[in-house]
């Protein structure tokens, strides 16, 4: 019981120290300035040059990326990205482009069949792929497409071979 006792008296002994030093600090009236906001002088940054040129530089446009070839190509052949693709920046100037991702028609990941140090995509089997692609400039606005490259095994015929066979399909 004792123990009870004790206890309790150090709980109450707490609670009034608390009030008394809640009752001290009220009466000298400092309550009210705790909450009020502080008068501090502020400084104008907007005519600084460094927000002018982030801002010109969050004004860019995104680097475009630009297909220079609608070829279709031969399984095994090599396509070079920068023979295929361009990236250009809103300077006019080029621009580094990475594939981010290589698909084929069923959604499989065929990256393995790029290689990022020679710059070149070999695609063995034939089919329709979609290449992902990312370009970022110089001041690394990033832009991000999809083109799709066509593979297949067909001849492409030319105007020579059509004049040939062409007696033989009208006389039939």
């Amino acid at each position: 019981m004792k123990q009870v006792t004790r206890s309790m008296a150090g709980i109450l002994l707490a609670g009034l120290v608390t009030a008394s030093l809640l009752a001290f600090v009220s009466s000298f009236g400092l309550l009210p300035y705790l909450g009020q906001k502080m008068d501090t002088p502020s400084e104008g940054f907007a005519g600084y040059q460094d927000l002018q040129q982030l801002k010109a530089v969050c004004k860019r446009k995104p680097p475009e990326i630009i297909r220079k070839s609608t070829k279709r190509w031969k399984p095994g052949e090599e396509i070079f990205v920068s023979q295929v693709f361009e990236g250009r920046d809103e300077d006019g100037r080029s621009t580094r482009i990475e594939v981010v991702e290589i698909q084929d028609g069923d959604g499989n990941s065929r990256i393995c069949d790029y290689s990022k140090q020679e710059q070149k995509i070999v695609l063995k089997e034939r089919g329709v792929y979609r290449v992902g692609l990312k370009a970022v400039d110089s001041q690394c606005k990033t832009s991000y497409r999809q083109f799709l490259i066509v593979v297949e095994t067909r001849m492409e015929l030319s105007g020579n071979f059509l004049d040939k066979i062409r007696p033989a399909w009208e006389n039939g």
